[in-house]
């Protein structure tokens, strides 16, 4: 009896811990579980599933999303986004050199990164 609650209190602490959420600051949060993940301003999604990499400040909000893997005989396609939380605005999908050119543009902070395999 003692070794089937033990059991039954790890798979449920274990199903509790891959599930959160993380405050980005104005509204924004960012929500994940076992199957999704998505960013949210104030409980409405704003980018949906498959965020693989994202980075806040108190202004900005850059997101990495890749939304087909890569395979044999197609690239790995990918979108870019950036959201400037203090105008709730939000930039993307942009490309590569898009978001680059934007993110000069808007002088976002260097210390923002994302981890970016294109």
């Amino acid at each position: 009896m003692l070794k089937t609650l033990i059991i039954l209190l790890l798979l449920l602490f274990g199903f509790s811990c891959n599930n959160g959420e993380y405050d980005l600051g104005k509204g924004y949060k960012y929500f994940y579980n076992r199957t999704r993940n998505y960013l949210t301003l104030n409980d409405s999604i704003l980018i949906g599933n498959k965020i693989t990499d994202y980075d806040y400040n108190d202004n900005y909000i850059i997101v990495y999303r890749i939304i087909q893997k890569e395979n044999l005989y197609k690239e790995g396609v990918y979108e870019l986004y950036i959201i400037n939380k203090s105008e709730n605005l939000k930039y993307g999908p942009l490309n590569f050199d898009e978001f680059i050119q934007l993110r000069q543009k808007l002088k976002i902070d260097e210390n923002l990164e994302l981890n970016i395999n294109i």
